[in-house]
């Protein structure tokens, strides 16, 4: 599930990028610069797999992971975070998701195809 935001929510609330990545605003949602060339490698090293999906009238890629995720590389207090904002969209769709994204300033204040600056952390309504 892609969850709107979350570099950024986690941002405001640990005062640092969880990633250290930066995010565009595309069209479905904010994704890491140069995502495309991210997944490529880690495609080749064997992390993930690139599947192409269609549900009903939209296609796009799914990523699978190939490996369990280590635990390890977060905190408890970074661990606790992910699993609240697990918790918020759990009963959400991708299209109430996407839908919530795109209700953020921070989505509203980037134009298309630009980096979105964390200072908009702030402004999260979540």
């Amino acid at each position: 599930m892609r969850l709107p935001f979350l570099y950024l929510f986690l941002y405001k609330q640990r005062g640092r990028s969880l990633s250290g990545l930066a995010y565009e605003r595309l069209p479905y949602g904010p994704v890491p610069s140069a995502f495309r060339l991210l997944f490529s490698l880690l495609e080749q090293r064997g992390l993930i797999r690139q599947v192409e999906v269609k549900v009903g009238v939209i296609e796009g890629t799914q990523v699978l992971p190939l490996l369990a995720s280590d635990r390890n590389c977060f905190d408890e207090a970074e661990l606790a975070l992910l699993l609240d904002i697990k918790k918020r969209f759990a009963r959400m769709t991708a299209n109430d998701i996407s839908e919530a994204s795109h209700r953020e300033q921070a989505w509203i204040a980037t134009p298309m195809g630009m980096t979105i600056a964390y200072q908009h952390a702030a402004a999260l309504s979540f």
